[in-house]
């Protein structure tokens, strides 16, 4: 007992010391860098909790100063390092004389021979019993805490018909084919639970009366994001990892600013996937301001700092870390995680060192490169101080800071001359015209094509939004406001751009953002699979590809059972037709490989099994069962809709694969995966991509904005007055800016000689064409932050560098900088 407690204290002692350190200087760091992305806060407190986990460091010996005489040191090397770091060493006690007798012998080794239970405990021995005893209790209160929620759940019963076909629809648009129960509460939720049979998401009935639908559905989908990113696990996770520094009140803050982090994530992506659900989703906070406990097992909507939650929802899209930024940090915090690993040991010099460690990355060497080739003017020292600065960590930082912002700078120039470079590309000067260059017949039959359909589309879309102005109640400023919008020529060509265009003429931008946790565009233009979602991506084709070896199976099982169909109605007929259709079996393929916790032979069995159930044996062949015709109604309708999606789906995901990077084994893979219907129906299930008729595209959209009452009068619902005035303002202000700004494209075509190009780029369509070509050209693939900076201040002769007229106060600057990051640096070093 007493060797296992001298043991277990030092741990103990060293890990809540390093957790304690760890959580302070990660709340410094992030105060410091302010980053946006939740998946780095997430990691950083994640690196605080894994100094529980390091029991036993590895030495590290830093020469530091002169070596003594041996004779000097005091002989020490035999006690136990644990010993050691906690300074309680002893003199151990002189051999005791050889005995003459026998007698003598046995007197000589009683005090070692004492047992342990007759000494009295020591502090280190209570402090361990203590230490347990509160992991118990802990343990019994979060048990207890669980098994209290299990049962107020008992309490909970299920929502209506109508909140169980919204809460489907729900998990359909997220891609969840293993339902999830939606259970009300008198007081509890929302909240993802953890149940022993299964996940279940419930909320409070009061709360749920109050909010609107579109609120209802921005809480569930932030419900639905915490069990996709496995909240709950991760959490529990978080908590075993605090549960042996239960007694260190930063062990508890951690978990908390951990648990607060999968809030804001979950906010992001539920603000990802529906931007104009934020507003609603910023409303629902505020109705749930009173927050409540959070049971063990579960996560709640409610969790989070809620001004800070407001600030983070508001500048989703407007912020975003950069490069550099996020590498600087994630750098620092893997130096933090790994700290613990490492006991720092001071020894004695064996030579003098004469010369600086070498650095591993790139950017150093780029920095230190930089640095020997600075020649000395003679004017001042203070090309001298700076060489010595760029020698320093603290010098390497500023310089990252340096190049971070001229490459932001160079940015800026190109996209400030990416439209004279755009017309430069495709046009020359012929007299006082513009005419097309040679071999850019592409070009202008694709923007001839984009401005036609996007012309079309909003021609189409006119007489419906006309119709509904002229039915909408103007007794309100709201409804006057509404009706000038409506009535307004860029009605029409606003609501498509920012609304329906992505639904109606899908293209390879949904794709990308589609496959962005995947994917990452290179500044050449080609993606390439993310370096941290590498396997990942290897786990996902692999489960691809065994799927795709079951498609023949489905295939040949579903067209046997076609035969045994009885044709007795229009369904039937309906029902044969679908299962005979091979691309149902490979949309029976998707569903399972959205399910990646099930094995693919027991899916498939599911699948049958449920058609089955769905279908009995008559005397005329297999029939559907009555009460199933409903579903089965259904389940024809998404077969429809999502055979719609792939056909405008294919080019663009076609387009989206060429520019996949070749080069290593699972890229390629990726590649022909993409090519599959398997790849399209994947991805359709997940996109909210409407009819192909923009007047009906239209009238849904504006149907779910405006109320008709029973004499056929519109007017703005009672539950989102202040969003729909916010949204009409916004596209105003976006109409004058782009008509702002298209007079240039107004400007350049009238100098254009091609008659039917020049009418395309006038045209509100082939401002936005143009617009997008122009983005799309923009070319970021040189970008050397640091070369700009050196070009800016510095001037290349045969002998090196000689900075110019202009740099003595940038160089000054330098210094400055490093001199008081320097300082904090040291501040932080422990």
């Amino acid at each position: 007992m007493i060797a296992f407690v001298d043991v277990l204290v030092p741990i103990l002692l060293r890990t809540t010391i390093s957790l304690t350190l760890a959580a302070l200087v990660v709340r410094g760091l992030l105060w410091i860098t302010r980053p946006h992305s939740p998946a780095i806060h997430r990691l950083a407190w994640g690196c605080v909790l894994l100094q529980t986990v390091i029991l036993s460091p590895v030495s590290l010996e830093i020469p530091w100063f002169e070596s003594i005489p041996r004779q000097a040191i005091r002989s020490t090397e035999e006690l136990p390092d644990f010993l050691l770091a906690m300074g309680r060493a002893e003199p151990r006690p002189s051999p005791a004389p050889l005995a003459e007798s026998p007698d003598d012998r046995e007197a000589a080794v009683l005090p070692v021979a004492v047992p342990p239970a007759s000494s009295k405990w020591s502090i280190s021995t209570w402090f361990v019993v203590v230490w347990a005893s509160g992991i118990v209790i802990v343990s019994i209160a979060a048990a207890a805490s669980y098994g209290l929620l299990l049962r107020s759940l008992r309490r909970a019963w299920n929502p209506g018909e109508e909140l169980q076909e919204e809460w489907r629809r729900i998990m359909s648009q997220q891609g969840l084919t293993r339902p999830i129960p939606l259970r009300v509460h008198k007081t509890l939720g929302p909240m993802l639970c953890r149940l022993p049979l299964g996940y279940c998401v419930v909320v409070p009935e009061e709360l749920w009366n109050r909010l609107s639908t579109s609120q209802r559905i921005s809480v569930l989908r932030h419900e639905l994001a915490h069990y996709q990113r496995h909240d709950i696990w991760q959490s529990l996770g978080a908590r075993l990892l605090a549960l042996p520094h239960w007694f260190n009140p930063l062990a508890w803050w951690t978990i908390r600013k951990f648990d607060e982090v999968s809030e804001w994530a979950c906010d992001q992506r539920m603000a990802d996937a529906q931007p104009r659900f934020v507003p609603d989703f910023a409303r629902a906070l505020l109705e749930m301001v009173e927050c409540r406990t959070t049971p063990t097992g579960t996560t709640s909507v409610r969790g989070g700092s809620l001004s800070e939650r407001f600030r983070r929802l508001l500048a989703l899209r407007k912020t975003e870390d950069s490069r550099m930024k996020r590498y600087s940090i994630i750098v620092i915090l893997l130096g933090l995680a790994t700290a613990g690993l490492f006991r720092v040991q001071l020894v004695a010099k064996e030579q003098p060192e004469t010369e600086s460690a070498t650095t591993d990355t790139v950017f150093d060497d780029w920095v230190s490169g930089f640095a020997r080739r600075i020649v000395d003017d003679g004017e001042s020292d203070s090309l001298d101080r700076l060489k010595e600065a760029l020698a320093t960590p603290a010098g390497i930082i500023v310089m990252q800071d340096r190049a971070a912002h001229a490459e932001e700078m160079i940015r800026e120039e190109a996209r400030a001359d990416a439209f004279p470079r755009f017309i430069d590309s495709y046009f020359v000067r012929d007299g006082d015209n513009l005419r097309l260059r040679e071999n850019q017949e592409e070009f202008r039959d694709r923007l001839l094509s984009v401005c036609h359909q996007f012309n079309q589309d909003v021609e189409q879309m006119k007489p419906a939004v006309q119709e509904i102005a002229a039915s909408v109640s103007t007794d309100t400023n709201l409804g006057r406001l509404v009706v000038r919008f409506l009535n307004h020529d860029a009605a029409p060509t606003m609501i498509y751009v920012e609304e329906l265009r992505a639904r109606l003429r899908p293209d390879e931008y949904l794709v990308r953002e589609r496959l962005s946790d995947l994917f990452v565009e290179t500044n050449e233009g080609d993606f390439l699979i993310r370096p941290t979602r590498r396997d990942e991506a290897t786990s996902y084709l692999r489960r691809a590809r065994e799927i795709l070896k079951h498609v023949k199976y489905l295939r040949e099982e579903l067209l046997a059972w076609t035969e045994e169909f009885a044709e007795s109605d229009e369904l039937h007929q309906r029902v044969r037709h679908t299962l005979a259709d091979p691309l149902f079996a490979m949309m029976v393929a998707s569903q399972i490989l959205h399910d990646e916790d099930t094995p693919i032979n027991e899916r498939i069995d599911g699948f049958f099994e449920d058609l089955e159930h769905t279908t009995e044996d008559t005397g005329d062949g297999l029939t559907i069962v009555h009460e199933q015709r409903g579903e089965v109604e259904k389940h024809l309708a998404q077969f429809i809709r999502l055979r719609s999606i792939t056909e405008k789906l294919s080019g663009p995901l076609q387009s989206f694969t060429e520019r996949i990077r070749p080069g290593d084994e699972l890229s390629d893979g990726w590649r022909e995966l993409l090519k599959t219907e398997l790849a399209l129906l994947y991805l359709a299930e997940d996109l909210e991509i409407g009819a192909s008729d923009p007047a009906e595209a239209i009238r849904a959209f504006l149907g779910e904005v405006l109320e008709k009452d029973e004499d056929g009068t519109y007017h703005v619902g009672n539950e989102n007055p202040e969003e729909v005035s916010e949204y009409i303002q916004h596209m105003f202000y976006m109409y004058r800016a782009v008509r702002r700004k298209g007079r240039v494209v107004d400007e350049l075509a009238a100098q254009v000689s091609d008659t039917a190009l020049r009418d395309a780029m006038t045209s509100m369509g082939g401002k936005f064409a143009i617009a997008k070509a122009v983005e799309k050209s923009t070319d970021y693939s040189e970008l050397d932050g640091l070369k700009a900076w050196i070009d800016q201040f510095f001037e290349t002769t045969d002998e090196g560098l000689l900075p110019k007229e202009w740099a003595h106060d940038e160089i000054e600057d330098i210094v400055e900088q490093v001199r008081e990051l320097t300082q904090e640096l040291e501040k932080d070093d422990f």
